[in-house]
């Protein structure tokens, strides 16, 4: 359920994956969310559903807006300028 959810909120094919797989998959990766087995944040089943609602959503977010496409080395230009400007050795 939470794939499908996930899938329609992102507009893409999202894959779900448990915390008992971040070893062995990149944890922030733009085609996968990573969420725990067991959801247990309330007393009732029906509100931690809903945090897990609230998690999945937040990863198809990430994955449909580009949060781990971005790379610095797409901006240069602005690495140098904020380097030169701040002197923090980041180019």
């Amino acid at each position: 359920v939470l794939k499908l959810y996930a899938t329609a909120l992102s507009g893409r094919d999202v894959a779900v994956r448990g915390v008992d797989e971040m070893d062995s998959v990149d944890r922030f990766g733009p085609d996968h969310i990573i969420l725990p087995a067991d959801m247990r944040f309330f007393d009732d089943d029906d509100r931690n559903f809903v945090a897990y609602k609230v998690a999945a959503a937040h990863g198809a977010a990430r994955i449909e807006f580009g949060t781990y496409r971005f790379s610095l080395d797409s901006i240069p230009e602005t690495v140098a300028e904020l380097d030169a400007k701040y002197g923090m050795g980041a180019a």
